[in-house]
């Protein structure tokens, strides 16, 4: 009886990679297969040319088909990418982590997507996507596979104009809805779970705070609550002030470093005004601003932010572009144009899920792999 037990560290990090693809696993068990082959038929040394070199030889060639398609399983369209919605065009395109256009994630007008605002990946990596009413159409929130982008449904909808969305590590989803001054909670079926109001007027963005386990909601220049973040307990709804004087507030986002960070966008800047310009303010992880990121200027019309790739990334709606500040600096280090930028995410992991025709191809060498494999370990040495 032969014991398998060589797996090559290369097979180790690959199934890392590739736990959630079958066809990888499969791969992963002809390689180790193979490789237990390999170390029984050369054990000792022998000539060039004999049975056990050349039955090595074969295990070798197979172990690298088997390896191919390994490497063609984990290849995926759902790269590393900045995405960017475009109010104008309703659509989201992919950028680089220094903003080259890499091309068109939703197309315009994907599943009636019409004035796209804020957007994140969900728990179940997809895409959701908060639109406003448009056109007689009511506000809401639609859902975009995290692979290629198509439409999977409206999440939910009949809102009179939803903002912003972020979930909890529970996967409920809370939904900002600057049209009724509310916070709604839904379940990940879209069931609306409740509803907040207390401490909101003109709800804009919102984050997770995983330390205080609470919803954080910028609400912009609106009395009561203008130019504030309102914490919320998102199991009893009481709620407080967790920061003031900010320069109307839209998106917040939490950042790699425990803090949150709020795009100001500054009325007067925006429609002609000098100054102030919009800026980005740091809060701290237990409220209060602690610090204020400037671009010396340019930040035109601020309105959703994103982590990632150690920078933040703001979109400008007036100005037409991204802009990017470096995390270990607090400075602004990049810009790029992209259309009507409105909502924004980063996903800086690529998913393990293959494309249909190389998890046909790949699937296909695997198996031919294993097979033979266990074929000729059936064979005396």
């Amino acid at each position: 009886m032969i014991r398998l037990t060589c797996v090559p560290r290369s097979a180790r990090m690959l199934e890392t990679r590739t736990h959630e693809s079958h066809g990888a696993r499969s791969c992963l068990a002809s390689l180790h297969c193979i490789g237990a082959l390999i170390l029984r038929s050369c054990r000792r040394k022998t000539p060039t040319g004999s049975p056990c070199k050349r039955k090595a030889t074969r295990a070798i060639l197979m172990a690298s088909i088997a390896l191919v398609a390994a490497t063609m399983l984990i290849t995926s369209s759902a790269r590393a990418q900045v995405f960017v919605a475009d109010w104008d065009s309703a659509s989201v395109n992919t950028f680089d982590a220094t903003g080259n256009l890499q091309g068109t994630f939703v197309s315009t007008g994907s599943g009636g997507l019409a004035a796209p605002q804020g957007m994140r990946f969900g728990p179940d990596g997809n895409l959701y996507i908060t639109y406003g009413a448009y056109n007689g159409q009511p506000a809401g929130v639609k859902k975009y596979s995290g692979h290629d982008g198509s439409f999977l449904g409206t999440f939910v909808s009949g809102m009179p104009d939803a903002s912003d969305i972020v979930f909890d590590n529970n996967g409920h989803a809370y939904v900002t809805d600057i049209g009724s001054d509310k916070v709604y909670q839904y379940n990940s079926s879209g069931q609306l779970l409740q509803t907040y109001s207390n401490g909101l007027s003109s709800p804009r963005g919102i984050a997770w705070d995983e330390a205080h386990h609470q919803v954080l909601v910028t609400n912009d220049y609106r009395a009561p609550y203008a130019n504030s973040v309102t914490a919320i307990d998102p199991n009893t709804g009481a709620w407080s002030t967790f920061a003031t004087g900010l320069g109307e507030p839209e998106g917040i986002t939490a950042g790699p470093d425990g803090k949150f960070y709020v795009a100001n966008f500054t009325y007067s800047y925006s429609f002609g005004g000098q100054s102030p310009p919009d800026t980005i303010q740091v809060i701290g992880a237990n409220g209060g601003v602690s610090s204020t990121w400037s671009s010396g200027g340019t930040i035109n019309g601020a309105v959703e932010l994103a982590a990632g790739f150690n920078r933040m990334y703001v979109t400008n709606i007036y100005s037409h572009q991204v802009e990017a500040f470096n995390f270990e600096t607090g400075q602004y280090d990049l810009v790029f144009n992209a259309g009507h930028a409105w909502g924004i995410a980063v996903r800086e992991a690529p998913l393990a899920t293959p494309e249909p025709g190389n998890l046909v191809i790949g699937s296909a060498l695997s198996v031919i792999g294993f097979v033979q494999c266990i074929r000729k370990l059936r064979k005396p040495a």
